[in-house]
């Protein structure tokens, strides 16, 4: 598929136009997602990406992505949006680095990644990384207003035995009404020894 690649326009044009007209990538691809081309769409929108590098063109991206397995393609592009300050991203990210981490747990216990891809993806960040990266993005998360990654890291926190720290983040939680049954299910067993919450309970 052909597109024209238009002249990046001025940096003046943003004062001129407050309200952000769409790029023309992202909205030939929704003209043709509407027509049912799905494919030719996932084309416009891998222009976004491959050739602008567009947060925003990754984003669109990233349901197909999931749908079809391709997790470390998947990570990769989940990054990239995180990094152009979409705060969920950044819960997802941490997701996906929680969920990491307690693969590498499985794993230690005697069971193995269910595909290929998964594998991939165990094998680029050890279990301590998974971990590190994980209570990272849901740092960026928490600062950016996200309540449920305030709830996945204090249970994250409370799993490493940093209950003071982690009681923080809980508190954070509970002052929203978004996950009331969540946080109380947390902090119900948050006393409890060992800990043996499923902490992938916690995120969604």
């Amino acid at each position: 598929m052909n597109m024209s690649k238009p002249v990046e326009a001025p940096y003046s044009f943003d004062a001129l136009f407050p309200t952000k007209v769409r790029q023309p990538w992202e909205a030939y691809g929704s003209l043709l997602e509407t027509l049912g081309k799905h494919e030719e769409a996932k084309e416009a929108y891998t222009i976004g990406s491959t050739e602008y590098d567009h947060p925003r063109a990754y984003k669109l991206l990233l349901p197909e992505l999931l749908k079809s397995g391709e997790l470390v393609k998947y990570e990769e592009y989940l990054t990239k949006v995180a990094m152009g300050n979409d705060v969920l991203a950044c819960y997802q990210l941490g997701n996906l680095f929680l969920t990491l981490y307690l693969m590498h747990e499985a794993i230690e216990g005697g069971k193995s990644a269910q595909n290929k891809e998964e594998m991939l993806l165990v094998s680029r960040y050890g279990k301590d990384e998974s971990r590190q990266l994980a209570a990272e993005w849901y740092e960026i998360a928490v600062a950016g207003g996200h309540a449920r990654a305030a709830l996945a890291m204090a249970g994250l926190l409370r799993q490493q035995n940093k209950g003071e720290e982690g009681l923080k983040y809980l508190q954070i939680a509970e002052k929203g009404s978004d996950y009331p049954e969540l946080a109380a299910k947390l902090r119900g067993s948050w006393n409890d020894s060992p800990f043996t919450l499923d902490l992938r309970d916690l995120i969604g």
